[in-house]
C-alpha cells in the first residue's frame, strides 16, 4: 500500500442533502490490526453502524459523481446522488440529493467503479477533546481506515495516533489515493 502525504484532497460530510463548499479538515489513517480486539470494542458498543454501497458514474481528478445506498440497521435505505468539483485548495462545492430507487436503478447501471464498507461513528474524548471518529471496514477486508475531526485544527492537531490503541494507524491524510474514488484503486476494484 500507499503511506505518502503529496496532495489535499476532501473528505465527504455525512449530511443527506447539502449544496456548497465543503472544506477538507478531517484527518486519514490507515488502520493495522492486532489481536486485541476487546480493548477497541468499547466504542464499537456505541458507535452507529452503516453499510455503504457506493458506485461512481463519472470520476476524474477534479470531479466525480456517485450514488450511494445506505443501510443502517432497522432504518429504510437510503438512497443519494452525490456529485463534487474540486474548486482551489482543498475545497469541493458538492451537491447531495436524495433519489428515487427508479433513479439509482439508472445510475448504478453507469457504474465505472464500486466499492461496499461499514462504516461505524463514535464520539472518542482524549485530553479533554471530543473526537469524531469514523471507522470503514471495507468488503473483502483488506482497508480498514479512520477519519478523525475535531472542532478546530489546534484539536485535531492534538489527536495522537498511538493512542488509538488495540491498532497502530499510519496517517494518510492529503493523500488522494485514500479519497473518493481513488480508494477503489488501492482496493485493486
Amino acid at each position: 500500500m500507499v503511506y505518502n502525504n503529496d496532495m489535499t484532497s476532501e473528505i465527504p460530510k455525512n449530511n443527506p442533502e447539502i449544496k456548497g463548499a465543503l472544506q477538507d479538515n478531517a484527518r486519514k489513517f490507515v488502520v493495522e490490526y492486532t489481536d486485541d480486539m476487546e480493548s477497541f470494542r468499547q466504542f464499537l458498543d456505541t458507535a452507529t453502524m452503516e453499510h455503504l454501497v457506493v458506485d461512481w458514474t463519472e470520476t476524474g481528478d477534479s470531479e466525480e459523481e456517485k450514488v450511494v445506498k445506505k443501510f443502517a440497521p432497522g432504518k429504510e435505505p437510503k438512497l443519494l446522488r452525490i456529485k463534487k468539483v474540486k474548486t482551489e485548495g482543498a475545497d469541493r462545492d458538492a451537491d447531495k440529493k436524495a433519489i428515487t430507487d427508479t433513479e439509482y436503478e439508472q445510475e448504478v447501471k453507469k457504474s465505472v467503479a464500486h466499492l461496499e464498507k461499514d462504516r461505524y461513528e463514535f464520539m472518542m474524548r482524549r485530553d479533554g477533546i471530543d473526537f469524531s471518529v469514523k471507522y470503514d471496514v471495507f468488503s473483502g477486508g483488506e482497508l480498514f481506515m479512520v477519519e478523525v475531526d475535531a472542532k478546530d485544527d489546534q484539536q485535531r492537531a492534538a489527536f495522537k495516533p498511538e493512542e488509538f490503541l488495540p491498532f497502530k494507524l499510519i496517517e494518510v491524510t492529503g493523500n488522494d489515493l485514500y479519497y473518493g474514488w481513488q480508494v477503489t484503486k488501492v482496493l485493486n476494484f
